[in-house]
Order: structure tokens, then sequence, then C-alpha cells
């Protein structure tokens, strides 16, 4: 796959996600789930540079810990950012794809350091177009 075609794919879904993220603040349903939170762009602002110092592994640690964990209660920002990130390294136009029915977290703490680096920068480039968008569709929170 051409560079450009993986930036374009990259930029696409990013632009998908940010627009999902600005719909929770007044409570979206995403797949069958109800979402509401109005600091998804603050959340996503942060992700690069928690990856950049602590690395991949621990940043999903992160995230996971926040998710909404009670049955039955609307998901927040976390949630959305991680199903996001999920769906993103299921798809098939990525060189290194996460199994199907895999979890994100477990399977990215189980790759080799080769792997491990490049889903990480895999992931750096996701969120800088994430970023971008959220910046563009989300007013300041």
């Amino acid at each position: 796959m051409s560079v450009r075609k993986l930036e374009a794919g990259r930029a696409e879904y990013a632009f998908k996600c940010a627009k999902e993220g600005r719909d929770i603040a007044a409570g979206r349903e995403i797949d069958g789930k109800k979402y509401r939170d109005g600091d998804y762009r603050s959340r996503v602002r942060k992700l690069p540079s928690m990856v950049l110092v602590n690395g991949l592994g621990q940043t999903l640690a992160f995230i996971a810990s926040k998710r909404q964990k009670e049955e039955g209660k609307e998901k927040n920002a976390y949630d959305l950012v991680y199903k996001q990130l999920s769906d993103y390294f299921s798809k098939e136009c990525l060189s290194i794809k996460m199994p199907e029915g895999r979890d994100l977290c477990e399977w990215v703490i189980s790759l080799d350091s080769q792997d491990y680096r490049q889903v990480t920068n895999e992931a750096l480039a996701f969120l800088s177009w994430l970023g971008r968008f959220t910046e563009a569709l989300i007013e300041g929170e």
C-alpha cells in the first residue's frame, strides 16, 4: 500500500472519529452503546504526549483504567477513544493488524519490540490526524 493511500485512510478514519467525539458531548449512541462526555477534545489532545513519555502500552492501560466499568451507565470519552483505536488497529489496510476478538491493550503488550515500535508509530500518526480534526470540529473545552 502506498504511503499516500495509508495517510488518506488514516485521515478519513480520524475525521469520522472526531465527528463521533463531537457528538458524544450531547449524548449519542454508537454501535448500540450510549456515550456522553464533553471532554473528548482534551482527552485526545493529551494522548500523543502520553504515548511519547510513557509508551503505548502504558497509555492504553491508563485509558482502560478510566473507562466506565458500571454496566448500564453511559460510556465516557476514554471508552470511545479505546474503541476507536481498537477499530483502527483491526483494519485490513495496516501492515500489522490486531487479531479479531483480541483486546487492544493485551495485544499491544504481547508484541515483540519491532512490532511494538511499528504499532506505536502508527498510533502516533493516527492520533496526530485525530488531534487535528478534533481541534477543528470541537470548540474549546
